[in-house]
Parts: structure tokens; C-alpha cells; sequence
């Protein structure tokens, strides 16, 4: 999809993606190295993320051979796209497999912008369209507030100025880093309206329902809605706390 089979054809890819206005401010993305999970936020930092692979392999007794990484992002027409690879963790950082998925919401009256897309991956020999048989996005309402525990915040700055922040740009946890509260064993969920992948997972990041002031602290959260999506490499999963 690339026009090299390494991490550099990652890069030119999502270069590719920002210069025809597929891209928003805050891609999400995912590194999976052995047992190890990195997250984060902005395509400049993913890019120096997949840089820095030996820092990570540092950090691990028993490194795997290959990393796992997802890239997330919505459409401004609406939708979204995931973009999953394999790379191998060593200097010539090979790719050993890189999918796009975009899941559009019905088939875009213009063509030409998708058309474009598909020209400089080089994939236009495969630029059709599927139907989706089921619901895009799955979408659950508890009846009972999982409480969480948390274990860090997600910040960001406020753009507007405040008169009580001096000049100062103030600080807003809109997310949080959590410990799963339906993680499961033997692979499965411990609720059934949970997707099943993520039951081995540690941690979570969730949005913040109702953002507030890193200096005010609360002193509980808990898990009000989930939703999410599945494509054909990734499961895209927005859970959303409140307190």
C-alpha cells in the first residue's frame, strides 16, 4: 500500500492521509509489543512512537520479534478508518502486513476524493465497496455504573482565555486510564454485552463524559456507556466514564 515495505512506508502513508484532508487532530493509536501495551494520541507522536521501537524492546525481558500496531482515525464527512500493521522489531523495521480499513457511512456521492486515496496507495484494482449485514456501531447503556479504578488522567489544554488561569493555559482531564472492570478470565468476558477482545485487557482509556478541572479531583468515577465498531483487523472501542 506503500511504496516502501518498511516503517518509512508507514509514515509516507499517513503523510499521504493529511495532505488530501483525511485526517482530525487527535488519531488515536495502539503499540503492542510481547505482553506490553503503549497508547496515545496525535500522528506526530505515533510517528515518534514507531521511532523509538528499541526503547521499548529495552524495557521487555522477553521482546517478541514483531510489534502490533493500530492507528485510528474518524472521517469528516463522518466514519472512520483503521490502519493495522505488523513490523518486525529489528533495524530494517520491515512491514510484514498493513491493512487500511474505512467504514463509511453509505457510498460517498463523490467519488473522486476515495478514488484519489485508492490511486496514491496504490489499490485501486481494489476499490469496491461492502455492505455492512449488521449494525456499525454497538452502543450499551448499564443499568448498573461499573465503579472504576483509576490510575491516570488523559489532559488537555483549554484554547480559551480564562481570567482566573493568569495567562496560563488551564489543564482539563477530558479522559481517564483505568483498570478494566469487566477484565475476565479464561478469555471471556465477564459481562455479555462486553466485546469479548477486550476482556484480557488491563487497563482502559475512557473518555470523560463531564471533563473538569485537573486541580479539582473527584473522588469517584464510574463506567455509564461503552460503544464500538468492528472492522476487519481491529475492534475500535470508545468506553466512556462519568463521575
Amino acid at each position: 500500500m506503500a511504496s516502501q515495505n518498511n516503517e518509512d512506508g508507514i509514515v509516507e502513508l499517513l503523510y499521504g492521509l493529511d495532505s488530501m484532508g483525511w485526517t482530525t487532530t487527535e488519531p488515536q493509536w495502539n503499540i503492542q509489543q510481547s505482553s506490553a501495551n503503549w497508547h496515545g494520541t496525535g500522528a506526530r507522536e505515533f510517528v515518534e512512537a514507531l521511532r523509538a521501537w528499541k526503547n521499548r524492546e529495552d524495557t521487555l525481558e522477553n521482546a517478541h520479534h514483531t510489534e502490533q500496531v493500530t492507528y485510528f482515525d474518524t472521517c469528516q464527512a463522518g466514519g472512520f478508518y483503521t490502519l493495522t500493521a505488523s513490523i518486525a522489531s529489528h533495524r530494517s523495521r520491515a512491514v510484514y502486513d498493513c491493512r487500511l480499513f474505512f467504514q463509511l457511512p453509505g457510498v460517498p456521492v463523490d467519488l473522486q476524493p476515495i478514488q484519489h486515496l485508492f490511486e496514491q496507495v496504490d489499490a485501486a484494482t481494489f476499490s469496491y465497496f461492502r455492505p455492512l449485514n449488521s449494525p456499525a456501531v454497538v452502543r450499551h447503556h448499564p443499568e448498573l455504573k461499573a465503579p472504576l479504578e483509576t490510575v491516570g488522567y488523559v489532559v488537555s489544554h483549554s484554547e480559551l482565555d480564562l481570567p482566573d488561569c493568569d495567562g496560563a493555559p488551564e489543564e482539563w482531564v477530558t479522559g481517564l486510564v483505568v483498570r478494566n472492570p469487566h477484565r475476565g478470565e479464561n478469555r471471556r468476558s465477564a459481562s455479555d454485552e462486553w466485546p469479548g477482545r477486550v476482556a484480557e485487557s488491563e487497563l482502559l482509556i475512557c473518555a470523560l463524559r463531564s471533563h473538569r478541572q485537573l486541580h479539582e479531583p473527584k473522588e469517584t468515577y464510574h463506567l455509564c456507556s461503552w460503544e464500538y465498531a468492528r472492522t476487519s483487523d481491529a475492534l475500535a472501542l470508545r468506553p466512556v466514564a462519568d463521575w
